[in-house]
This record gives C-alpha cells, sequence and structure tokens, in this order.
C-alpha cells in the first residue's frame, strides 16, 4: 500500500511535514486500515488519504477533538471500507451511507463519550439512538468525503493521480472478503511490527 509518497501525501490533505509528524505523536492520525502510524516508513496510499480526512471532517464538522475523532475512525474501519465500497459503486440502494457520531454529554455540560456507526440514515440512528438524550448527533455523508478527496487531488499542484475505486472490489463479494482478509493480516504485522518497535525504543 504504498502508491503515495510522502510529498504527494501531504499535497493531497494540504498538510505540512511538521503537522503531520505532530499529529501521528499525539495519536492524532489515521492511515489505512485502523493505523496510527504508516504501516512501513515512507509508506503512504490513497486509502490513507481517504481515512485522514474522514478523522479531519468529523474534527470539523462533528466539532470533536483530532484525537476522537483519529479514534473512531480507526475502530471503524471496516465498516467505512465497506462504506467506501458501496458508494464507489453507487450501490447505495437503501439510502446515504453516512459515519455517525454521537457525542454524550454530562449534566455539567462536558463530554463523556462518543461513539460511532456507520450505515444509512436509519442504521445508524439506531445504533446510536441509546446514547441517550444529553447526546448531539453529527452524520457524515460518504460520499461528501470521497468527492472532497479527488477535488484534492486534482487541485494539488501536480495534480495527484487516483485509482478509479480505493477500495479495489464490491462489497459482500468473494473478491472483497479475500482482499479484506489481507488487509486483516497487513494490520496485525503492521500492530505488531510498531509495538515491536516502541518496546525496543523504551528498553
Amino acid at each position: 500500500m504504498d502508491d503515495l509518497t510522502r510529498e504527494e501525501f501531504l499535497r493531497l490533505l494540504n498538510l505540512k511535514s511538521t503537522t503531520l509528524d505532530q499529529r501521528v505523536h499525539k495519536n492524532e492520525m489515521v492511515f489505512f486500515p485502523g493505523l496510527s502510524r504508516p504501516a512501513a516508513i515512507g509508506d503512504y496510499s490513497a486509502l490513507d488519504g481517504l481515512y485522514g480526512l474522514t478523522s479531519s471532517m468529523l474534527n470539523g464538522c462533528a466539532k470533536i477533538e483530532l484525537k476522537d475523532a483519529a479514534d473512531l475512525t480507526r475502530t471503524n474501519w471496516e465498516d467505512l471500507a465497506k462504506g467506501f465500497a458501496k458508494v464507489e459503486r453507487q450501490m447505495e440502494t437503501d439510502g446515504l451511507i453516512f459515519f455517525a457520531v454521537a457525542t454524550v454529554f454530562g449534566d455539567d455540560g462536558k463530554v463523556k463519550k462518543i461513539s460511532g456507526a456507520v450505515g444509512t440514515g436509519q442504521q445508524a440512528s439506531n445504533v446510536l439512538q441509546s446514547a441517550g438524550k444529553h447526546a448531539s448527533l453529527y452524520m457524515l455523508p460518504l460520499y461528501i468525503v470521497l468527492r472532497t478527496l479527488r477535488n484534492c487531488a486534482k487541485q494539488a499542484k501536480p495534480q495527484i493521480q487516483l485509482p478509479t475505486y480505493l477500495i479495489p472490489a464490491a462489497p459482500d463479494t468473494p473478491e472483497f472478503e479475500t482482499w479484506l482478509a489481507w488487509v486483516r493480516e497487513y494490520r496485525r504485522r503492521a500492530i505488531l511490527k510498531h509495538k515491536a518497535k516502541k518496546a525496543k525504543a523504551e528498553a
């Protein structure tokens, strides 16, 4: 998953190199598939851009902290992959697909809990309705994230070429399940590698 250089990745998300490093250090960044840092040094992809943008848009639109937005995006990475795959192929037969975020407030007005769910408006609302009356709900349409990413790629100078489909297979197909199994293993190895590197640094 290294179809972008670091410089292209920065241009895609309109980030400064120092800003990216700071966000990674503070656990405020998301890389595909649900990672807090690239799987390998210099390893960036269009999907990293998609997930990083998703987190950034939650921060700006749902008004939650960058770290909370990143945590939600990492936690829901598989559901997001399925949702994005459907949106890219216009398979939203049951309505628009959203990344819904519920922010629960205490009696003192402070945030107590933030949760997220991916699905149609009704599906997401059903999952999050247990948040209670002291909660605000924001629903981010996935098609807006995809459209924004492609606009960013076109506006980058020089332009960045993105693949026709960011998710290489349609959901609920053998090809998608094979790809997802490969991604899960890729993620598992990346996490083990990060843990080993951290342990070595702390030794």
